[in-house]
């Protein structure tokens, strides 16, 4: 951060270049990685509107290509699908200028979004990525309130699959809908658990020792299983997940209300093989 002072009338030019690090990377049913630059802040100047930028950002080695149409999958013969896609924010002012540089021109412009430049190529559940897929649970609660049913189950696989099915319909086509499905039963029946603040203890061992291959962590001689990471992400930034530590922190299923007693029925059998 730094000052700068203009005379009434006076026209400065500011020129901003630094190093982004390494681009975020992510995995789902799609894996890839992307970096972006804040750009949305600008509406909050004086009259909401960027009379002219510049941007562009240059990789260290090659991610696209001139023939790359910006904001759309690269062109492939048909019925071939990309390996990997490239994209970029703001197609219509976006040029690619080398394979490894994409430059921006705006004028009179009002960013409802940030630039972004990201790749994605189809991830699937192949194993190992099946166990460690990561399931973005519905942002209210639904396992107190609501009957789980397999219309349910196949609603919450179609909304992990809608978003690629115009990028990698072919995939999408051939995807084992099934494995998805107990996927995510098994998150909805640890969910419930995990909402009364199950940590999951999976046995007893000294600390920062972990021989138990089902155990993720150990801390004050207890064993914590995989899914008390998988819930870590709930915890942090006043998330819900407050697990009380220990075995005394185990829940017991009979204190649960009748709704979810009767729901963690109905996903034990959806979560089987």
């Amino acid at each position: 951060m730094w000052d700068v002072e203009w005379a009434p009338g006076e026209t400065k030019t500011i020129r901003c270049s630094y190093n982004m690090g390494e681009p975020v990377t992510y995995a789902g049913l799609v894996a890839g990685w992307g970096v972006h630059y804040v750009v949305r802040t600008g509406t909050l100047w004086r009259g909401g509107v960027i009379g002219k930028a510049d941007i562009s950002i240059r990789f260290e080695s090659n991610v696209g290509s001139p023939s790359t149409v910006p904001g759309a999958p690269a062109a492939h013969p048909k019925g071939q699908e990309p390996s990997s896609t490239v994209y970029v924010s703001f197609p219509e002012s976006a040029k690619w200028v080398s394979e490894r540089e994409v430059r921006w021109h705006f004028e009179s412009w009002t960013p409802r979004e940030d630039i972004s430049v990201k790749t994605v190529f189809w991830h699937g559940l192949d194993e190992p990525f099946a166990r460690d897929y990561f399931y973005r649970l519905p942002k209210d609660y639904l396992g107190a309130t609501t009957s789980y049913s397999d219309e349910t189950l196949d609603q919450l696989v179609e909304r992990e699959l809608a978003p690629w099915r115009a990028l990698f319909p072919e995939h999408c086509a051939r995807f084992d809908r099934k494995k998805l499905r107990r996927i995510i039963a098994d998150w909805l029946l640890h969910e419930i658990l995990a909402r009364h603040g199950d940590p999951f203890v999976v046995g007893k061992g000294e600390l920062g020792v972990v021989k138990n291959p089902e155990a993720v962590m150990s801390m004050d001689g207890y064993l914590y299983g995989r899914w008390h990471t998988a819930f870590e992400g709930y915890m942090y930034h006043g998330g819900w997940y407050r697990p009380r530590m220990g075995a005394k922190g185990t829940v017991s299923e009979k204190t649960l209300g009748a709704q979810e007693q009767a729901n963690l029925r109905f996903l034990r059998n959806a979560a089987r093989p």
